[in-house]
């Protein structure tokens, strides 16, 4: 994401680099809407699909489910097995 804005029902502030997740109502099968406000010029990145009911751990360019496969991920890319 480039610049920052406003995001979702409840107006949470980002900028570049941060990660939102925006969540429907638990239970509900409705569509969702996604809105947004810029501040200034905006670039976004929107994935979207169903929720897994999992842990997430996310640092730098990895998404795991715990700090464990994390340290495994990054010893893996440096020791050249990805």
């Amino acid at each position: 994401m480039g610049g920052s804005g406003v995001f979702g029902k409840n107006k949470v502030k980002a900028e570049k680099g941060d990660v939102l997740l925006l969540d429907s109502i638990k239970g509900s099968a409705e569509m969702t809407e996604v809105t947004f406000k810029a501040d200034d010029k905006l670039r976004v990145i929107l994935y979207a699909g169903k929720r897994l009911n999992e842990p997430i751990v996310a640092r730098g360019p990895f998404v795991m489910n715990t700090e464990e496969e994390i340290t495994q991920a990054y010893s893996d890319y440096n020791a050249g097995r990805f």
